[in-house]
């Protein structure tokens, strides 16, 4: 019976009790609080004026995925970030495991880009989150990215099972002759529960099986906090700059554009916090159509026509071939504002988030009536995506 039936047996403890998965929720914070001590202060107003955006967009263990839609944060903002590291009954944090992830390929944090590729987007790279969960819970850890994109958040942490698969630790259980199938007391390609009755070595974000919930790795879409815009006045031909004395004949600028007062912006999509534009901000990445108001003061004459002209510039401050807009205020309407539509492709690759326009201005003089000299001041320019967060 021994010689035909026996097989090796080992008396060995050397397993690991790992948590099933990990639960991450994001917050929308008041950013113009300080940061505090949640443990010593939990009724701190920072934290009783969160927002769950997790929640708000269905990217929690007990929500149906399918309803899950990426959660939209602007670039530069601080958001909270909690970690439950989560026991099969439950989205509570399981006490006693501790880990603090950093860039190891075994235990680590990782911001994965989900967007297109190089060819449209300036930056696609991953990024490395630095967490610390401490008996099972990690809380008010604040984060920002300086970039727009789509990306996805997995966590992964693989030595907490290392007793059950590092083979340094298991020599004993490899050269006894033993089935191959048991040779590792996990799943060394798995995070989930298998056929053979062993459980993934892996503990993920990324859980599908049915415990406490369904676990999924966090969807995240950056959009950008605001426009920076400055502006360049100029007059005639020359391109004098103004002074009270400044002045401008009347003209029809589809036939010059010369005469007329020129308005040179640079828009910048910039985060909350960011001093670098959003390098993503680009054409066939993460541009996105923009409605421009350039405010001015009241008008008096009533009888003429307001023309405008405007173009995209290149890097080397050159006029795009065909990228121009236009419009006209008709003659009668003195508090008009001229409004433009720039569309995503304005945006150019090469100008890294940064869009120059070339906008020029001037009354038709084809009229029969005298009119008299108009003062015209421009106000504002002001930059909306329409994109509410």
């Amino acid at each position: 019976i021994r010689d035909n039936y026996a097989k090796p047996l080992c008396a060995r403890d050397n397993f690991s009790v790992r948590p099933e998965s990990y639960d991450m929720r994001v917050y929308d914070i008041n950013n113009s609080l300080p940061t505090y001590n949640i443990v010593a202060d939990p009724t701190n107003l920072k934290n009783l004026t969160k927002v769950d955006l997790s929640t708000l967009h269905n990217q929690i263990p007990s929500q149906p995925i399918a309803n899950g839609t990426p959660l939209e944060l602007a670039a530069g903002y601080d958001y909270r970030y909690d970690v439950n590291a989560t026991g099969y009954d439950s989205l509570n944090g399981v006490p006693g495991y501790t880990r603090e992830f950093t860039t190891n390929s075994d235990y680590n944090v990782t911001m994965y880009w989900n967007g297109p590729n190089g060819t449209f987007c300036n930056d696609t790279s991953d990024l490395s989150l630095s967490f610390y969960i401490a008996n099972g819970v990690l809380m008010n850890q604040e984060e920002q990215h300086t970039n727009v994109g789509d990306y996805f958040v997995n966590i992964i942490d693989r030595t907490w099972t290392i007793v059950d698969w590092d083979s340094s630790l298991m020599t004993h259980h490899l050269n006894g002759g033993f089935n191959p199938i048991q040779a590792f007391d996990c799943d060394t390609t798995s995070s989930t529960t298998v056929t053979n009755g062993l459980h993934g070595c892996t503990i993920t974000s990324n859980q599908p099986t049915a415990g406490s919930g369904i676990y999924r790795d966090v969807p995240l879409t950056f959009h950008p906090y605001m426009f920076d815009i400055t502006n360049t006045l100029s007059v005639g031909p020359e391109n004098k700059p103004l002074s009270d004395k400044s002045f401008v004949y009347m003209n029809n600028i589809d036939n010059d554009e010369n005469m007329s007062v020129h308005l040179n912006s640079f828009v910048t999509a910039r985060g909350l916090s960011n001093a670098n534009a959003l390098t993503n901000f680009v054409a066939g990445c993460y541009a996105t159509d923009v409605n421009f108001t350039i405010g001015k003061s009241t008008t008096t004459a009533n009888n003429i026509a307001y023309r405008y002209i405007s173009h995209d510039l290149n890097a080397t401050g050159d006029r795009i071939v065909g990228a121009d807009l236009n419009g006209t205020i008709a003659a009668g309407n003195t508090t008009g504002n001229p409004l433009l539509l720039v569309p995503a492709t304005y945006w150019n690759k090469n100008m890294n988030g940064v869009l120059n326009l070339e906008t020029n201005l001037n009354f038709n003089r084809a009229v029969n009536i005298a009119v008299n000299p108009e003062d015209i001041n421009f106000t504002t320019l002001q930059a909306d995506d329409n994109v509410t967060l």
